[in-house]
């Protein structure tokens, strides 16, 4: 967990100032949905292991907890894209 040193006038007290800054970091902590089958499709331009686009993967760990959510909940809809492409080329 990362500390950070807060001067008055924004002093908190000690339990409070703990209890926000372990809510805000486990906040920022949404796990990768890396499931380590990494290619990049040319033709979709994501990722068909996690459905990610090449900025999304490279900028993951520098995102907040609303850009990383808002990557995740796009990942459905873009795997079953993919699917449906796929099942309609070799059907």
């Amino acid at each position: 967990m990362t500390r950070v040193k807060v001067s008055p006038p924004y002093c908190l007290p000690n339990h409070l100032s703990a209890f926000m800054l372990q809510h805000m970091s486990e906040a920022n902590h949404l796990e990768s949905p890396c499931i380590q089958l990494c290619a990049v499709s040319a033709r979709a331009g994501f990722c068909i292991g996690c459905g990610r686009k090449l900025a999304e993967i490279a900028g993951w760990g520098g995102f907040d907890a609303l850009q990383k959510q808002a990557i995740l909940d796009a990942l459905p809809n873009r795997l079953a894209n993919l699917e449906q492409a796929n099942l309609e080329q070799t059907g």
